[in-house]
């Protein structure tokens, strides 16, 4: 293999990975710059839509005030009427030229509406409508104020009906069902100065509402069409949920305000891709490859040249503190009965397991040998511990293929300083012991 053409191929790889991985950083860094300014902007709107919706249940109270206005006049009539009902009401009417019209409805029939002209065909019994005659029942008898719509009105305007149950006292004191008191307002007009000051921002704007019996949100007026994403208020008035959604009309970030940034990251993306490649042509001329493996190839685990190099190390730095050595038991008759690559299983398998038992580096030295490197300061108890569970962590079979073969292991540890001090000491020690649990293993096998 020409060893040229696989450092250019390694260096090509490295390169485009930088240079792919640069662009994904950057495209991540501007995708958090839009949602930046999207929050900056969503927060701002947070705070602006709370105003509105204080300044729509303004009107909408307002327009629910009317209706009580006309409740109180009709209760302080002991008859429970009102022959200046269009006096009253163009009173009422001058000033708020969202109100479309004011009715009157005694025992559920509308008998006076102002202005008539245009509303003729209001004059109906509202107990026998045929979308809200069920709602006039419920009103009369909870005495609720329902607010339903939207609807067309004869003016060829958007409507909603505020209806408001009367009840007057009879002779004897006793509060009686006299009618509706009714409020016909015009959308949105109505909501006029929230529209205004949305436009002022620079919002658009869709608001919605439920009709008394019914969760359906319906749409009473809006700016635009379906919004993506916006923000929203949700709240209650006149019995009913209401909500409102707004968003700037220019949307949540300006792409134009970003392309400095991606300008400027695009320069770094290419820089770095550039020194990049530069530090690999440098590495390749000191060290195109290494012919040094620290790795046994069977198991994965350190190999006993690791093991030497650090043994040395650690008695330079005077922080070995213990060394395991352990030897499966018997391994030359799983290698005779079931064959090398079964004896290669077991090895791998092993090796995990030893692994699993303890938080140390694990070598393996040749052959069914391992060892442990302690290199920090415990208890001689968690030597013990350690032993004990490389020992339960064979309690189980080793499968290769269809064979189940149950394997165990002999163990032997050293312990710095109790067991001295001298590194080779310290092996001979463990050596030692791993040897005599195995000649007990033996001697119990038969």
């Amino acid at each position: 293999m020409n060893l040229n053409n696989v450092g250019k191929t390694s260096r090509i790889t490295t390169v485009s990975a930088v240079f792919l991985l640069s662009m994904l950083v950057l495209v991540l860094v501007i995708n958090g710059i839009w949602r930046q300014q999207t929050s900056q902007e969503q927060t701002l709107a947070k705070q602006n839509i709370q105003n509105r919706v204080s300044e729509l249940k303004y009107g909408i109270n307002e327009c629910c005030g009317i209706t009580e206005v006309m409740n109180l006049i009709l209760q302080e009539n002991a008859e429970g009427t009102m022959k200046d009902f269009n006096d009253v009401a163009r009173h009422i009417m001058k000033d708020r030229k969202y109100i479309s019209c004011l009715q009157l409805a005694p025992d559920g029939t509308v008998t006076s509406i102002y202005p008539l002209e245009g509303n003729e065909g209001d004059l109906i019994n509202l107990f026998e409508e045929k979308h809200y005659g069920s709602l006039a029942a419920y009103s009369k008898n909870t005495g609720t104020m329902t607010l339903q719509g939207p609807f067309e009105t004869p003016h060829n305007e958007v409507g909603l009906e505020l209806r408001d149950p009367v009840y007057v006292r009879d002779g004897n004191g006793i509060k009686q069902f006299w009618g509706f008191a009714i409020a016909i307002v015009k959308v949105p007009d109505v909501f006029q100065i929230s529209i205004d000051n949305l436009k002022t921002f620079g919002y658009d704007y869709a608001l919605y509402k439920t009709n008394p019996f019914d969760d359906e949100m319906r749409l009473i007026t809006s700016s635009r069409g379906i919004m993506e994403d916006p923000v929203v208020a949700e709240f209650d008035a006149a019995g009913v949920s209401w909500r409102l959604e707004i968003m700037p009309v220019d949307g949540w970030a300006h792409p134009a305000t970003l392309l400095p940034y991606a300008l400027f990251g695009l320069i770094l993306v290419l820089l770095l891709t550039t020194l990049t490649y530069m530090v690999m042509l440098l590495a390749e001329d000191r060290n195109i490859f290494s012919n040094i493996s620290l790795r046994d190839q069977l198991t994965g685990l350190y190999n006993v040249r690791c093991f030497e190099e650090d043994m040395a190390a650690l008695v330079r730095t005077n922080s070995l503190h213990g060394i395991f050595f352990i030897d499966v038991n018997k391994f030359k008759h799983i290698n005779d009965t079931y064959g090398h690559r079964a004896g290669d299983d077991v090895l791998k398998e092993v090796a995990l397991r030893i692994k699993g038992a303890c938080d140390f580096k694990v070598y393996r030295l040749g052959g069914d040998e391992f060892a442990i490197m302690v290199d920090q300061e415990i208890k001689r108890s968690a030597y013990d511990k350690i032993t004990n569970q490389m020992a339960k962590a064979f309690n189980r079979s080793i499968v290769s293929g269809s064979n189940h073969m149950m394997v165990s292991v002999s163990i032997g540890y050293a312990f710095y300083p109790d067991d001295g001090t001298d590194p080779q000491q310290l092996r001979e020690i463990a050596d030692q012991r791993m040897y005599n649990m195995k000649q007990e293993y033996h001697a119990n096998m038969e």
